[in-house]
């Protein structure tokens, strides 16, 4: 959750941001052969976090390793926006985002 509050002693106002949790994962396990999730924030226009997937294969050993890669980012008070391209198998991506308190707030998968 974003705030904003007066400073001690009067001025200017500061704006708090938040950390979000980005879950990426790969269905078929072998990466996600050049595909980029890009997180842009809504008001500055400005790219604030990007990711390419998971980054170990899993495809031949499934019980020794999972999928899918853990990884954050911190946004102001404004909005995002989020989308993943670029893959060869596209159909095989999917991402996560959680806030701070856990809450999954945006998803996609297969895109």
């Amino acid at each position: 959750n974003c705030f904003i509050f007066a400073q001690a002693g009067g001025g200017s106002q500061r704006r708090l941001s938040e950390t979000y949790t980005v879950i990426t994962r790969d269905s078929y396990g072998d990466t996600w052969n050049g595909g980029v999730l890009s997180v842009i924030d809504t008001s500055t226009s400005e790219v604030v976090a990007t990711s390419t997937g998971p980054v170990s294969s899993c495809k031949y050993n499934p019980l020794s390793e999972t999928c899918e890669r853990t990884e954050t980012f911190t946004l102001g008070c404004g909005g995002f926006s989020a989308s993943q391209a670029g893959s060869e198998y596209n159909e095989e991506c999917s991402w996560i985002i959680k806030d701070s308190a856990g809450s999954t707030i945006a998803e996609a998968s297969g895109t």
